[in-house]
């Protein structure tokens, strides 16, 4: 009887703890940096007595932030309803005998098989949900960028011309 010879396992690169501790002081940083910017510019107004002009802005960033990754979470959620209740309405069977089908008729009937099957609807759900979560996060910052315009259409003044 052969005995093969014992292999040593090669140990895998612990990657995770250095990468949780690189992405924390990335994250420290970003924050100590927007803590300095909000502080010099609360400093900065408060020297010229106007710091009712900053919280005015404050107040628009994030009143812009809510309604933009409000309103884009209402139609990302209509859209998801819509493309499940499609979804799971579309029942394509597999088909065997042909050899030529295209790619949309692949994905349509694995589509339909793992909708059918729920082992990875938690899975899906949670992905929608983050992937919502996200979209939502990158709409109200960019709603949030337009604050000098949503205040000068709310401050307009007719001017005689």
């Amino acid at each position: 009887m052969d005995t093969f010879p014992q292999t040593q396992e090669r140990s895998q690169p612990q990657l995770a703890g250095p990468l949780v501790v690189i992405g924390a002081i990335v994250v420290l940083l970003l924050v100590f940096a927007g803590v300095v910017d909000f502080s010099t510019e609360w400093l900065w107004f408060s020297s010229l007595n106007v710091a009712s002009v900053f919280v005015t802005t404050l107040w628009a960033r994030l009143a812009l932030f809510v309604l933009g990754a409000a309103v884009f979470s209402v139609i990302f959620g209509v859209n998801v309803a819509i493309a499940r209740r499609l979804a799971y309405s579309f029942d394509v069977r597999p088909r065997r005998g042909r050899t030529t089908t295209t790619w949309e008729d692949l994905l349509a009937q694995v589509g339909a098989q793992v909708g059918r099957r729920g082992d990875y609807t938690r899975l899906i759900n949670a992905g929608v949900l983050l992937v919502g979560a996200l979209l939502a996060l990158f709409m109200g910052l960019a709603a949030a960028g337009n604050w000098v315009v949503a205040l000068q259409f709310v401050n307009r003044t007719p001017f005689g011309i």
